[in-house]
């Protein structure tokens, strides 16, 4: 562990995979909850990417031969398989999360427990408060991956194929058409990301600073008082929580562009199925109802992807903070 003062960034010189590797054993005794979930994966997946091909057949089958009940019956079981696909993912959710409290509860347990039996010099050379980030923020920053880092990922990346394969079974035409913009959208996203994940890594640093300062400031109050230093403590603050804000606002102003940028991507992209599939509407190649369940295709495109990204930077901040953890976890008493 990086022996250094309140002011200075904490800084993990590489990133191993090794880090997952050790923290992914912890989910071991849980396989049962992970295998469950997998499956519930698997049937959500399907469920959810289901329901622009069923407005396909009701818009190209029922509704040109006037048949009300078959409208019905298409709305009856797309109804139901929402239900279904809710029910699932509430109970993935719970199966991980419960599965991921446990995991957390037995590291903050082992990490404190060891924190306990660690030297005085250890202490001496440490500010108290970057301690207690590892203790506390560190593995808060653990736990996300730990609950649903990886079932997402796996998650997301079947969704992808499943989507793609409703379109493929649609037009496989139009579907070329439509994935013309999502290459160029996944690099921008995944580019994008990761310019943010470095600016929520300053944030991160800078509140660590923070804390640290706070803590020894609060330690140290009879002395402060003792020589009149309230002052300089005062600027001292101060400076420590204009480098925090500041970090804060540059990774939510990067932040912010995701949201338009997958506006315009997706915008650009319909609009070409719909240019092309206009010229060729009425004909075996493309039908309304064509149009209609590739436009929603084309959006639920993007989710997963938004999220892979998202889930990618987000596991490179857990190895960071697992890094930081375990370093902490291999100091010899």
């Amino acid at each position: 562990m990086a022996k250094n003062r309140y002011f200075e960034d904490e800084e993990i010189d590489t990133i191993s995979g090794s880090s997952l590797l050790r923290l992914l054993k912890y989910l071991k005794p849980h396989n049962r909850a992970v295998g469950i979930s997998l499956v519930l994966v698997v049937i959500t997946a399907i469920a959810a990417q289901i329901g622009p091909y069923l407005v396909k057949i009701a818009v190209d089958v029922y509704m040109p031969a006037a048949d009300l009940g078959g409208i019905v019956r298409v709305a009856v079981l797309y109804a139901v398989i929402l239900v279904a696909s809710a029910f699932a993912v509430r109970h993935r959710m719970l199966f991980m999360v419960r599965a991921g409290n446990k995991v957390i509860e037995d590291i903050r347990q082992q990490v404190f427990s060891h924190t306990n039996r660690l030297s005085f010099s250890f202490f001496d050379e440490r500010p108290a408060g970057k301690i207690i980030v590892r203790l506390m923020n560190n593995v808060d920053r653990m736990q996300q991956m730990v609950k649903h880092g990886v079932i997402t990922v796996i998650a997301d990346v079947f969704r992808l194929l499943v989507i793609f394969g409703f379109m493929v079974s649609i037009s496989p035409r139009l579907t070329l058409i439509a994935l013309i913009v999502t290459p160029i959208m996944a690099g921008f996203i995944f580019t994008l990301k990761t310019l943010i994940r470095k600016r929520w890594e300053d944030y991160h640093k800078k509140n660590s600073n923070l804390n640290a300062y706070i803590h020894e400031s609060f330690i140290g109050v009879k002395i402060t008082q003792s020589f009149v230093q309230e002052d300089r403590n005062s600027g001292a603050m101060n400076e420590q929580l204009d480098a925090s804000y500041h970090a804060w606002m540059r990774a939510t102003r990067l932040s912010s562009l995701i949201f338009p940028a997958v506006l315009i991507f997706n915008t650009v992209s319909i609009g070409l199925v719909y240019l092309i599939g206009y010229r060729y509407l009425g004909s075996e190649i493309v039908s309304l109802g064509t149009l209609i369940a590739f436009g929603q295709y084309v959006w639920m495109i993007t989710e997963p992807i938004v999220n892979l990204s998202t889930f990618y930077n987000e596991i490179l901040v857990a190895l960071a903070a697992a890094e930081r953890v375990f370093d902490l976890m291999d100091q010899e008493p």
